[in-house]
């Protein structure tokens, strides 16, 4: 394991913390520890096939929810946490381009119309700066962000490009959604049936989500932003910039 800086993790690395150490390269997974509370905390391990990553789809809820307002509460949370996350990742690409004070940021932007080509300007950004300055264990410990990041991705854009539908009445969500009270609303945030991709081969949707796993999203970016961002320091502290 290629644990990052202590200090850095040390406050917040608590409860909810799901990114407790690093071990390096690309084919991470996060294995998933459930503790006595109601969070999780998490590690990245190597080559076991039966651990999950925290940002896989995630099952089908129970139930939806009854408040509207809580949902949507829940989805501007979760795209704000995602903001917070590529502010990151900015600051990163700055750093990667020796510009510490952040002038190169506004680059990372304006570097691709899309997260994937912004996301691989950086890891190219990142190769010419490990060639310069090879360090093994920062080179892994930033793949395996880089993966995290990636993977996130997907589900902020099924967040972002989602609607909220009350579902009460549909016999796939019915059937799904079986602890959920009759004839009460269930919203839930689903794929628009347009959105091909993210329905099966029977129209089916893909994705459904409530505010609980709408919350349990953004918790777990705020926490991949804060694992960035300790990442930098670890790599770049404040005293050598």
């Amino acid at each position: 394991m290629v644990d990052l800086d202590e200090a850095a993790f040390a406050a917040f690395v608590a409860d909810d913390c799901f990114f407790s150490d690093f071990s390096c390269g690309v084919g991470g997974v996060f294995n998933r520890r459930r503790k006595t509370s109601s969070h999780f905390s998490w590690s990245l391990s190597l080559g076991v096939s039966d651990m999950i990553n925290p940002w896989d789809p995630f099952p089908f809820p129970l139930y939806g929810d009854q408040n509207e307002d809580e949902i949507y509460q829940w989805i501007g949370r979760s795209l704000d946490a995602w903001e917070h996350v590529e502010f990151e990742l900015a600051r990163m690409y700055s750093l990667l381009c020796g510009d510490p004070e952040w002038a190169k940021m506004q680059e990372y932007g304006g570097s691709g119309n899309i997260f994937r080509d912004r996301i691989g300007n950086l890891a190219n950004v990142a190769v010419s700066y490990f060639r310069r300055d090879p360090h093994q264990d920062h080179e892994g410990a930033l793949d395996g962000l880089i993966t995290a990041c990636k993977g996130f991705a997907d589900r902020r854009n099924e967040v972002a490009h989602g609607m909220v539908m009350d579902v009460q009445t549909f016999l796939f969500w019915q059937d799904k959604m079986k602890a959920a009270a009759p004839n009460v609303p269930q919203l839930l945030v689903v794929p628009p049936y347009y959105h091909v991709r993210k329905h099966d081969s029977l129209g089916l949707p893909g994705f459904g989500y409530s505010s609980f796993e709408l919350s349990t999203i953004t918790n777990r970016l705020l926490d991949l932003s804060r694992a960035i961002d300790a990442f930098n320091l670890r790599v770049w502290p404040r005293e050598s910039r």
